[in-house]
């Protein structure tokens, strides 16, 4: 709740902030001080789900993942960067390991003596922490000999590493806080977020030189970009104390970034679970977990289990409506269950939809998929959608489906791919987003095309449907050419025999079947259109005669 209220930008007032402000900040604290102990980073999972994950991601098999297997067969023939890439599996849960920080320093320690700079940083930063050493008892002699090396090869995290050690001294070094800050401008200077955000603390409480804010804040900023939660937890303290110079307090700001750094925190790891299970078929236990960590606000598990929802309530249509339950293999009982499972899901879509529009945080393709449950729950409603939160109403749906078409094309051009990529200024860049593009369009074309919601225009519904080939990906491209193939074919046909299909007026008659048509070779065919329709449904779908959606 408290989550909600702060992501609302404002919409419930000063007082409203404060409430969320206070008890966001007491999450971020323990998620901040948390991250501070051995031990104490997590690795928030924050993949979103889609159509082929399994075959990219085998977390659920664990050492049993053949990227693991291949990895430790070649890091124990001496390869330095599969080392590497175990140390980090096994020190932040990579590829679904269970953390083990004895397997990790074992890692970096045979990385670092076959000459990887990132094994000796590795070797000296679990030392300094006590992390995978007997009783977790600290040797920051080993720590700081590692990171001398390091230093040596101009290696900034060794460079923060080595401010670390002088600021909190030791038995055997003095502690020396102007030398501290010294290396850790240095290794910001080299882009090191630590740097930054070390450098910041200093500047802040005016430890190692008088207090600079100004130049703090302008550090906390650097690494903030970089998702450096730590930095993020920073600046939003200053923007409670409003003691960012310049600018006065502002709550919606503070408790923004408090949010951020509370999703951060351990209660965040069934994030993981949820991956695990449905990669692993148990499609129940997904649902569940990414439900649950729904409740917290956390804008990738709102998504994903919208994802696996949408999926489960159309699978229990199809398979109430299959002829397998004629055939006996689905019996009464199990009808009953399935029923109330699927009216469950489709119940939460729409709740589901509802928290992704009202929060800031969403992203834009996230509002798309948004706009897309919510057109199809006004296009079908609840007569044949059981369990949907809203009645059938054509000219909403149309609506809706203009308005996610029109985010999905902002999102398409503005936001990164799934893999974080950028891509040039004006690209249709980010894959999810033009699948949501296309099956916007080809909802549109649907209603069009049949005069649903609106008067028949068969010249809009063609534009439409060519906007979904000259935007959408190629799987897209692949289920709605039929369509498009067949208007183009009808207008040919009726311009080489005028006799048919003409009104009395002599103008083409709209045929409202022609997608329909169109789309039943695409339903016999590879099935690409419920590619599209997993991605977000659409128009069409379930009991009323229409294409896979």
């Amino acid at each position: 709740a408290a989550s909600a209220a702060a992501s609302a930008g404002g919409g419930g007032g000063e007082a409203a902030c404060r409430v969320a402000e206070y008890y966001l900040l007491h999450a971020a604290n323990v998620a901040y001080d948390n991250s501070g102990k051995p031990g104490g980073q997590n690795r928030v999972e924050r993949l979103r789900l889609y159509e082929g994950v399994e075959k990219e991601r085998q977390d659920h098999k664990g050492p049993n993942d053949q990227k693991v297997q291949y990895l430790v067969q070649t890091a124990s023939h001496g390869d330095a960067l599969a080392s590497l890439a175990m140390g980090n599996a096994y020190y932040w849960g990579n590829f679904g390991l269970r953390r083990n920080f004895q397997a990790a320093l074992f890692y970096y320690e045979s990385a670092h003596a076959q000459g990887a700079l990132h094994g000796t940083v590795g070797v000296a930063k679990m030392n300094l922490k006590g992390e995978g050493l007997a009783g977790g008892v600290k040797n920051v002699s080993r720590a700081m000999e590692m990171y001398e090396q390091a230093a040596k090869r101009d290696s900034p995290d060794a460079l923060n590493g080595l401010g670390y050690i002088y600021f909190y001294g030791d038995a055997d070094i003095e502690k020396n806080t102007t030398t501290a800050l010294s290396y850790f401008r240095k290794a910001a200077a080299l882009g090191n977020a630590d740097g930054h955000m070390n450098s910041g603390l200093m500047l802040r409480a005016g430890i190692g030189e008088r207090a600079n804010l100004t130049e703090a804040h302008e550090h906390f900023s650097v690494c903030a970009k970089a998702r450096h939660t730590s930095c993020i937890y920073q600046i939003g303290l200053m923007h409670s104390e409003g003691s960012i110079p310049g600018a006065e307090r502002d709550c919606f700001a503070a408790a923004q970034r408090f949010r951020r750094v509370a999703q951060s925190g351990e209660w965040m790891e069934p994030l993981s679970d949820g991956l695990k299970a449905h990669l692993a078929g148990n499609a129940s236990l997904a649902r569940w977990t990414y439900d649950y960590v729904a409740g917290f606000g956390m804008p990738v598990a709102r998504y994903n289990a919208a994802w696996l929802h949408t999926i489960h309530a159309r699978e229990i249509r199809v398979a109430l409506e299959s002829p397998a339950r004629d055939s006996g293999r689905l019996s009464d009982e199990s009808d009953l269950e399935a029923i109330a499972s699927g009216r469950r899901s489709a119940g939460l879509l729409s709740y589901y939809a509802s928290e992704m529009t009202k929060d800031p945080a969403t992203t834009l393709t996230d509002r798309a998929y948004a706009a897309m449950l919510q057109a199809d729950c006004l296009y079908h409603g609840e007569e044949s959608r059981p369990g949907a939160r809203c009645a059938r109403r054509l000219p909403d749906a149309l609506a809706a489906y203009e308005r996610a078409g029109r985010i999905a094309r902002v999102a398409a051009r503005t936001s990164p791919n799934r893999n974080g990529d950028d891509g040039e200024s004006g690209e249709l860049r980010d894959g999810d987003a033009r699948l949501l593009l296309a099956r916007a369009l080809y909802s549109e074309a649907w209603m069009r095309a049949r005069g649903e919601g609106c008067a028949v225009d068969r010249t809009r519904a063609k534009a439409a449907l060519w906007s979904a080939l000259a935007e959408g990906r190629w799987q897209s491209s692949l289920a709605v050419a039929p369509s498009f193939a067949w208007f183009v074919a009808e207008d040919a046909f009726r311009y080489l025999v005028p006799s048919r299909g003409r009104g009395r007026d002599g103008a083409a008659a709209a045929d409202p079947d022609a997608i329909a048509r169109a789309s039943a070779s695409v339903t016999s065919g590879s099935g690409l259109a419920s590619r599209l329709a997993r991605r977000g449904g659409g128009a069409g779908g379930g009991r009323r005669g229409a294409p896979p959606g």
